[in-house]
């Protein structure tokens, strides 16, 4: 096996509690050095958030290995050339606005214009 993506929610954990043999699991994978990301449908909290609340069950997680729908909606506008401007204030919501103009907790899409201009 090269790769797995683990679910969240049921796999990993169950509302707050990690779910049975998640870390023995997560440490196989790991001593194998696979390579493993995690999935989530949740969109109302940043990715810190979540790594930081599956912390607090025993089981380490990079914020940065969790994808989200935001995350790759990101990536896949980027791939096709769209600028992306993310915005950030106090709320974890994400809005995408396709005129470019940005809610104060969004992300912002301006379409048509090539990556970094």
């Amino acid at each position: 096996m090269k790769a797995t993506l683990f679910d969240l929610d049921g796999v990993i954990c169950q509302g707050d509690q990690a779910c049975a043999s998640a870390a023995d699991t997560l440490a196989w994978v790991q001593s194998q050095g696979i390579l493993h990301r995690f999935r989530t449908n949740t969109t109302s909290r940043p990715r810190s958030d979540i790594a930081e609340e599956v912390r607090q069950m025993g089981i380490l997680v990079d914020p940065d290995s969790v994808l989200t729908p935001p995350v790759a909606v990101r990536r896949w506008l980027l791939e096709r050339g769209v600028r992306v401007e993310a915005a950030r204030s106090e709320g974890a919501t994400y809005h995408i606005a396709h005129d470019g103009q940005c809610e104060t907790s969004g992300l912002c899409v301006t379409p048509g214009l090539p990556n970094g201009s």
